[in-house]
Parts: structure tokens; C-alpha cells; sequence
């Protein structure tokens, strides 16, 4: 296969989007580390005291952006952030198939979407509005009742 400028200013260009949107959760990273280091929190960062410092946000959003980078799950312009309705929605979905072979849970999509919240509030991205759209709640109660389809075939199965 031969590899054409067209291909390679097309691959330099995904990676400079990617590296883009790696560089809004490196600030909130960064914002995050000097915040254990202070007894205050600075006024301009908007970050409640609940959570601060809270590692597991950090980690989640890492994880979280990885799969949207390896699905493909970007912007017109290549970046993650700020997250759109249909590229959530393409998240749910991709973590409800991993419902369906055990090997995700709805707790766990649950403590993800948690995370990305306390990202976006933390980050001053719009949060509700996505989380209310109708695409987005549509995908959240079809994940929800497979989970619990799951749960009756495992209580049905133990019970034979």
C-alpha cells in the first residue's frame, strides 16, 4: 500500500486534534495536583471541595477519553471536549454492548458518566443539557434495562 501526502498531512492532522483535546484534561490535571497542595481553593477554579483532589475523576476521564479517541467517538474538529449528544450516546452504546458479555456493568457506566460530569462542571462545559438531551436519556434507559435483564437471567439461572 502506498502511503500519499494526502494520507500522511490527514494522519498529522488527527494527531494534532487528539493532542488538542488531551490538553483540556492535562489543565484539569494540573489544576487538580496544585489544589492538594493549597489549605484554599482558589476562587477562580470552580472546583467544589468534595472532590477536590479526587484521583478517580482524574483516572476515569483518562479512561474515558481513551475510548472515545480509539472509537472514534470525536468532534468535527477532532477533539473530545466539549462532549456532543451523539458522541455520548455512541459511548452508552459501546459500553451497553460490554453489558451484554459481562463485561461491563451499569455501576461502573454510571461511576464514568459521574466522572465526566465532575470533569465538565470542574472544566465549565455544559453538562446538563447533554445528560437531558432525549438521545442521550434514550441511550441511558436502554443500558438500564438491559442491565436489569441481565440481573433477572442471573436470578432466574440461580434459581434453577
Amino acid at each position: 500500500m502506498e502511503v500519499t501526502s494526502a494520507d500522511s498531512d490527514s494522519d498529522t492532522s488527527l494527531i494534532l486534534k487528539i493532542n488538542e483535546s488531551l490538553q483540556s484534561l492535562k489543565s484539569f490535571r494540573k489544576r487538580i495536583s496544585s489544589l492538594r497542595n493549597k489549605k484554599s481553593v482558589d476562587s477562580r477554579i470552580k472546583i467544589p471541595n468534595s472532590h477536590k483532589s479526587d484521583l478517580p475523576t482524574i483516572r476515569n476521564v483518562q479512561t474515558i477519553t481513551s475510548v472515545f479517541i480509539e472509537k472514534g467517538y470525536l468532534n468535527d474538529d477532532g477533539s473530545v471536549f466539549p462532549i456532543s449528544p451523539e458522541n455520548l450516546v455512541k459511548y452508552i452504546s459501546y459500553q451497553t454492548s460490554r453489558m451484554e458479555l459481562k463485561s461491563f456493568s451499569i455501576s461502573s457506566l454510571n461511576w464514568y458518566l459521574q466522572s465526566l460530569r465532575r470533569f465538565s462542571l470542574d472544566t465549565g462545559l455544559e453538562w446538563e443539557t447533554l445528560r437531558q438531551s432525549e438521545i442521550v436519556k434514550n441511550a441511558m434507559t436502554r443500558a438500564r434495562k438491559i442491565a436489569s435483564d441481565i440481573k433477572k437471567k442471573e436470578v432466574e439461572r440461580s434459581e434453577s
